[in-house]
């Protein structure tokens, strides 16, 4: 009996291991269109003439390039409700349309009638063709001048950055490299720097944009040739940078390197 108990054990335990496997091997949605990637983030601002803007980041990687995604964003505050629909594929803000992993935002503008205030919850809704989501959250007060989002060009690293404050007086770039990127291994050894064997004229230039609810994108090429270091398949350390005056813009990241393609990490 003791033996047919242990069989019995073995069978469930069999039953079960087939059962877990079979559910970490499934997709996260039925038709495997889209897979998406962690939470959204709100953000509320103001321009200087009084007007109300959310800021909302998406993050989303996706297997098709011919993918179309509408959102829906809802936000309710006593009796009023604020409810705002786009596609985001026409939005005008996608980034990166060609690559597998991708950051995309969008600016919406609010009706004077609402007032932020520090408990106020979002949903957003999405739909890629038959799957959806639903993602809800606190809105959060912009504490930054410049929100950034790097982007992954067909030759290089770009960036958008997005005045959600209005900028600090004291702000300017001293040169005309307005844009830095460098490249690190996972040791922080320096392997290429955009600067190096640039002489830049010295000049007073403003950081784009200057203007509250604007956006500008930065990029620079990186060459295809023996110069740059990083060649050979592996993780890499990514840092692009606003070299601004008093305080530089930085966003850094790890990519793996893999046929020529950087892929993002986090």
């Amino acid at each position: 009996m003791l033996e047919n108990m242990k069989n019995i054990n073995w069978a469930i335990f069999g039953v079960l291991a087939l059962i877990l496997s079979s559910c970490a091997s499934a997709p996260k949605n039925p038709n495997e269109y889209i897979d998406f990637l962690g939470e959204s983030h709100v953000t509320f601002f103001q321009n200087e003439s009084g007007k109300k803007f959310l800021l909302i980041d998406l993050n989303y990687s996706s297997s098709k390039k011919d993918k179309v995604a509408d959102m829906k964003i809802i936000i309710s505050q006593g009796g009023n409700k604020f409810e705002k629909s786009f596609d985001l594929v026409n939005s005008g803000y996608m980034i990166s349309k060609d690559s597998l992993n991708s950051s995309d935002f969008q600016i919406v503008e609010l009706p004077e009638s609402m007032n932020f205030i520090e408990s106020w919850k979002y949903h957003l809704n999405y739909k890629f063709k038959e799957t959806e989501f639903n993602n809800y959250g606190v809105v959060a007060k912009a504490k930054s001048t410049l929100k950034l989002y790097p982007n992954q060009d067909k030759n290089g690293f770009g960036m958008y950055a997005v005045r959600i404050a209005k900028k600090p007086d004291d702000e300017y770039i001293p040169s005309a490299e307005t844009f830095r990127i460098e490249i690190s291994d996972l040791k922080n050894r320096v392997l290429w720097n955009s600067r190096e064997g640039n002489n830049y004229t010295q000049v007073v230039k403003q950081v784009e944009p200057e203007e509250v609810s604007k956006y500008h994108y930065y990029n620079i090429e990186i060459p295809n040739n023996g110069n740059i270091k990083p060649r050979s398949t592996g993780m890499y350390n990514v840092s692009l940078m606003i070299p601004a005056k008093k305080t530089p813009y930085s966003y850094n990241f790890t990519c793996y390197l893999e046929e020529g393609l950087w892929i993002p990490k986090n």
